[in-house]
């Protein structure tokens, strides 16, 4: 994925954790791991349950640069986004994102309570 820059300037990177289950920030400098958004896939969906970045980096814009190049992925992947995450949801409410989208269910966040550990 593409390099960034957060809102202190610094060089900032997203990819896929190598567990495959999150994407995940980190500092281009040193690879300090920032946050995650947590994913688990369903088929065409990739159900996002989770984002977080550390208390320590609030402030920088690392959850949206986070989310913005998750969902970047996910949309060039082919894949549906269901934002069970409420941060993934506002976001796209926020921003607004051209891909496919399908709205939370039961049975979806089920799947998760199932599914997020075994990636």
């Amino acid at each position: 994925m593409a390099e960034l820059t957060d809102k202190t300037g610094a060089p900032v990177e997203v990819r896929v954790t190598d567990k495959g289950n999150a994407y995940a920030v980190y500092l281009a400098a040193d690879g300090t791991r920032l946050g995650a958004a947590y994913f688990v896939d369903r088929g065409d969906q990739r159900i996002f349950h989770h984002t977080l970045v550390g208390d320590e980096y609030a402030g920088r814009g690392l959850g949206s640069i986070l989310v913005g190049a998750a969902l970047e992925d996910t949309r060039a992947q082919g894949l549906t986004v269901v934002p069970s995450c409420q941060f993934v949801a506002s976001w796209i409410e926020k921003k607004g994102y051209d891909g496919p989208v399908s709205s939370p269910t039961e049975d979806a966040d089920e799947y998760v309570l199932q599914h997020a550990g075994e990636a």
